[in-house]
């Protein structure tokens, strides 16, 4: 935080004579000046104030009021525009002279004289001199759209009557103090595809009151104008800055962002909002280091932008499909083909799409919205932070396919036709609710999942189980087929109505102990193959079993071993069991009988 002085020196090429009435307080610039606003922050900062430099050529407009020694009522405003020239840099102050752009300012015979000046030239309109100082005023308006120069820095300065008269010589010294509060924000590429970051724009938005642009006036109060940004009008709560910078990996990039000068501003209400080339980004305010803003200061902001591969105007319908269902808005901005439209067209709603996907913990379907497309691990890994879906609504045909989803710890779904989970690192919790239509269940490599629990019946489903190192139990009461492998601590699988059971294999599992299956069809279930199951104790499977196989290979290592199968009803036939352990007895029971 810094305050910001520029001072200015009016003077003539040589002393003034005693009476200078009619001869011009300053010289006329030089005709090959640039006239263009150019004025710049020095970044040096001396006895607690940064200096603001001129810039050759800087405009600025002059006021001279005049008002009669002996008769103050005759009064008199002329103006003249000037040019800065001549500057020096003097600890923290930037000195120039300044050199009138047309006709000159000139002294007044018998008169008092007062000098009223503005940054920039054009910036201070209606300005009003009537008696007395509250009357005395510049009007700014700092525009909502910006362009990050040096032309919205406005200032202004006086030079009181009390010394200035047609008596004597020397120079007028104008000084000059901002009117607004000025943010200098430095955006670092630490984009982690080093690629470039191009920047159209930058937006800060104010979401409440009061607004942070808008039309206000500075008063003069003593030899200093105090700018009144509390009661501003034709305000805005938005400031957008243009931009047509490229930053490249590890550099950065400057904005100068202009606001009203009111005291207490408050960062946390503040939103900055980089539009990039794969749409905004937005970043928060609310943890800088600074508490609030100050009337006229200036502060340092340094961001760092870390452009994810998000590109919102180019989503897929999938993707879309998700923000419909799952956003707070979603449903209302219309169909897919609507929230497309609105992607490339609404920068508001891109602001609140971006930082929904970067922010987001949970997706969860809004009430009474159900989920139309299939869902990949390509649209879920748009959500950096993404860890729970919880409450998916689905139609019955959706097929869900998640791979590599390493930050997900819990899936919970409502429908859905069929549920594809792989190397999802992190998943310890999965749940579907009215399952009836769904028809695969498969999971792969899910290091935390422990148990999986379907508790709904009446559908048929395949289930698979791989690789699956800390899952214990498993309950699939209708399963039309199970495959469990290479879960080394996978210890009982439960099918408590299996009627439409075909197969069941169990193969590589340590410490596998029993099965059972209820209700089993003979009609239906023709294969039971257990491989690598050394501390298998026995199962029990259903009705009317016809040709069944039952296979065993490596199921124990302990010759007195005994894998005890019952069989729960006597309409047994067909029933073959093949060992690779012939040392070993193999106990298949029927209702008390063996075969």
């Amino acid at each position: 935080m810094a305050v910001l002085l520029a001072v200015l020196s009016a003077s003539c090429q040589k002393d003034l004579l005693n009476d200078r009435a009619g001869k011009p307080v300053v010289f006329s610039a030089s005709s090959d000046l640039d006239p263009v606003t150019k004025t710049a922050y020095s970044g040096e900062v001396v006895g607690g104030r940064e200096r603001i430099d001129w810039v050759n050529g800087d405009p600025v407009e002059i006021f001279m009021y005049t008002e009669g020694i002996s008769n103050s009522n005759e009064r008199d405003i002329t103006s003249a525009t000037y040019s800065v020239v001549n500057i020096q840099a003097q600890n923290e102050k930037s000195v120039g002279k300044v050199a009138a752009s047309g006709d000159a300012l000139v002294w007044k015979e018998g008169r008092k004289h007062s000098f009223y000046s503005c940054y920039p030239a054009s910036a201070g309109t209606g300005f009003n001199n009537n008696a007395g100082d509250n009357n005395r005023y510049f009007s700014f308006t700092l525009p909502s759209s910006q362009s990050g120069g040096m032309e919205n820095a406005f200032m202004a300065a006086t030079a009181q009557q009390a010394s200035y008269t047609t008596e004597g010589k020397g120079s007028v010294v104008l000084e000059y103090y901002p009117m607004v509060t000025t943010l200098y924000v430095t955006i670092t590429n630490s984009n982690k595809s080093m690629e470039p970051i191009s920047v159209s724009k930058l937006r800060l938005k104010k979401d409440n009151w009061p607004p942070i642009a808008g039309t206000y006036k500075a008063y003069l109060s003593g030899n200093k104008y105090i700018p009144d940004g509390d009661n501003a009008w034709d305000t805005s709560q938005t400031i957008t800055v243009s931009s047509s910078a490229t930053i490249n990996y590890g550099e950065s990039e400057t904005f100068l962002v202009f606001l009203l000068p009111r005291n207490n501003i408050n960062p946390a209400e503040l939103k900055l909002t980089l539009f990039t080339g794969k749409g905004p980004q937005t970043i928060s305010l609310k943890n800088s280091a600074i508490s609030n803003f100050a009337s006229c200061k200036k502060y340092n902001l340094n961001l760092t932008l870390e452009e994810s591969g998000i590109n919102i105007t180019d989503f897929t319908e999938t993707m879309i499909e998700l923000i419909r269902c799952c956003h707070p808005e979603g449903n209302k901005w219309g169909t897919v083909e609507d929230i497309a439209r609105k992607l490339k067209e609404d920068e508001d709603i891109q602001i609140k799409v971006k930082e929904w996907i970067m922010t987001t913990k949970t997706l969860s379907s809004q009430q009474g919205v159900r989920y139309t497309y299939n869902i990949t691990s390509d649209d879920l890994k748009q959500f950096p932070n993404l860890t729970t879906i919880d409450y998916l609504d689905l139609a019955d045909g959706i097929t869900v396919d998640i791979d590599g989803m390493d930050n997900l710890t819990s899936m919970s779904f409502n429908h859905g036709h069929s549920f594809t989970v792989k190397n999802c690192l992190n998943l310890n919790s999965f749940n579907t609710i009215n399952n009836e239509s769904v028809v695969l269940f498969e999971f792969e490599n899910c290091e935390k999942l422990e148990e999986f629990n379907n508790d709904n019946t009446g559908h048929r489903a395949v289930y698979s189980f791989k690789d699956m190192p800390i899952l214990k139990r498993i309950n699939a009461p209708d399963a039309e087929s199970l495959i469990a492998s290479d879960c080394p601590v996978l210890e009982t699988i439960t099918m408590s109505n299996a009627g439409s059971l075909k197969d069941f294999s169990v193969a590589d599992c340590d410490v596998f102990k029993r099965f059972e299956i209820g209700n089993a069809n003979g009609d239906n279930l023709k294969s039971i193959r257990l491989e690598n199951t050394p501390k298998f104790e026995g199962g029990s499977a259903g009705n009317n079993l016809n040709n069944l196989a039952v296979t065993l290979i490596n199921c124990s290592t302990d010759i007195s071993w005994q894998a005890w199968i019952n069989i729960q009803n006597s309409q047994i036939s067909n029933i073959t069991v093949t060992r690779d352990d012939a040392s070993s007895n193999v106990v298949v029971s029927a209702n008390g009988g063996q075969k």
